[in-house]
């Protein structure tokens, strides 16, 4: 299986998170810029394959089988068949399907990944593209049209469908990228130290992976910017003789032999890799110190909301295709909801393998839960903030009543239980002794706003009531005797 390049967009390769210990052998780290967006979108699709790291201007792709994709880092105006892709939400993708990711609208580069995942060779612990050594990722090079990406076959690869994100990972406002003091610090003047962080720099069209060229005040050294040459570090910001700061990405060199007055700190490199040329940046000095715990901190915090996408995802059903067109057109609109909806929807999860569901809008909240099974009831449940008139004295009145001679129609979820579709009595649609059919509508739960159909089970006649209309129920509580 594969995917067909339809355009490359302006310079689009394969990444992870790059070539770890390598360096002293002479391998650039390549790997993502962005490497928190990386990690959030790997997170989200559920696999550890690699992913398209797209820069300002997006691939064009048709899937050759059906997948399933997402798109974390920068915001594009990205389009399936002519119809909006949500940003950071795994969405099912069919074969002959193609996705445009156009123009990036927030940030420069975004990151593309698949149920299937991509299938290149790992070169040195690493499927990332290093593009002047001709390394790794698809045949070494940015994609071309008209290429061919194979992918491995991953029977789960439905398994995070409509899992979604509202982690905002742009820093679109931030214009601010923190530094420390770098090796040569001191061969630079007290003048080129504060010209540093005075005032903006621009990121110079010249820019690429390798490193980001900056435009604004000189901050040459004292003396010449020529030094023996040395292992550099990522984010070291080198400065030749004519004093233009270049800050050294991803794809840089291993050694260098230019002076280097500082160093962004590792968690800004991230912000950094989210502006495009033409934008303008400050640096701010801050202690390693500093730097080091601000680091530790954020991660922490980032390693909790990766869990909680596993664990506790938020699940965008309106995202979904085919199999939750029902369920979307039945949460946005109408005033009944069916039993067999109801089921679809448990049915839906339950197939992702998803513990936990949650869906809310502006009328309505649903949550399902299948991690905690109880004695009495099945774990799945629905829970609803829709009001009820009933009071505890008569939902634990009804849930106390003896055990119906006949077969009941019992309550196919948790809600208030009414004999008509409305909440005053006028016209039950069942009395007892009426005669009913299999199928017929003989009253309604409200659950989630919604008034949700009961049907009789059997042919029969009603034989009792059970339940007050009003009344809170419980999953599978009695509420009519049919006979």
């Amino acid at each position: 299986m594969s995917i067909r390049i339809q355009k490359p967009g302006l310079f689009s390769t394969i990444q992870d998170e790059g070539r770890i210990g390598y360096q002293k052998d002479g391998f650039s780290g390549a790997g993502a810029l962005d490497i928190y967006s990386y990690r959030l979108g790997q997170t989200l699709i559920g696999n550890d394959g690699p992913a398209i790291e797209a820069t300002i201007i997006g691939p064009t792709l048709t899937f050759l089988e059906d997948d399933t994709i997402v798109i974390t880092g920068a915001e594009f105006k990205a389009e399936l068949n002519g119809e909006p892709v949500p940003h950071q939400t795994v969405i099912q993708v069919y074969k002959g399907d193609e996705l445009a990711m156009n123009a990036a609208i927030k940030g420069a580069r975004g990151y593309l990944f698949f149920g299937h995942p991509l299938d290149v060779p790992e070169v040195a612990g690493s499927y990332s593209t290093h593009t002047r050594t001709k390394m790794g990722g698809h045949e070494g090079r940015a994609l071309k049209k008209d290429d061919f990406i194979h992918q491995k076959l991953n029977e789960k690869y439905r398994k995070h469908v409509g899992f979604t994100s509202e982690l905002d990972l742009i820093h679109e406002t931030t214009d601010t990228i923190r530094i420390v003091e770098g090796p040569q610090y001191d061969s630079f003047s007290d003048e080129s130290h504060e010209g540093l962080v005075s005032e903006p720099f621009e990121i110079s069209e010249q820019s690429d992976r390798m490193g980001f060229r900056l435009k604004g005040p000189s901050v040459p050294p004292k003396e010449s910017a020529d030094i023996i040459s040395e292992p550099v570090a990522l984010g070291s910001i080198q400065v030749p003789n004519d004093g233009n700061p270049i800050i050294l990405m991803n794809d840089k060199q291993t050694v260098g032999g230019y002076t280097k007055i500082a160093t962004v700190t590792q968690l800004d490199l991230s912000v950094l890799a989210q502006k495009k040329p033409g934008e303008k940046i400050n640096f701010e000095w801050v202690s390693i110190e500093d730097a080091i715990n601000d680091l530790e901190e954020y991660n922490n915090g980032f390693e909790d909301i990766l869990k909680n996408v596993e664990t506790e995802p938020l699940f965008d059903l309106r995202e979904l295709r085919i199999t939750s067109n029902r369920i979307c057109e039945l949460l946005e609109g109408g005033t009944i909801m069916k039993l067999e909806e109801i089921k679809d929807l448990i049915n839906l999860v339950k197939e992702n393998e998803v513990n936990k569901f949650k869906y809310k809008d502006e009328e309505r909240e649903i949550e399902l839960d299948f991690s905690t099974p109880q004695q009495s009831q099945p774990a799945a449940q629905i829970q609803t903030q829709a009001t009820s008139n009933a009071t505890p004295e008569s939902n634990n009145a009804s849930a106390s009543n003896e055990a119906p001679a006949g077969k009941t129609v019992n309550a196919p979820m948790v809600g208030t239980f009414f004999l008509q579709d409305t909440k005053d009595l006028t016209e039950p649609l069942v009395k007892v002794g009426d005669k009913v059919s299999k199928g017929d509508v003989i009253g309604y739960i409200e659950a989630m706003k919604v008034m949700n159909e009961v049907t009789s089970d059997e042919d029969g006649e009603v034989a009792a009531i059970l339940v007050d209309h009003g009344t809170n129920v419980e999953y599978d509580q009695a509420l009519i005797e049919v006979k």
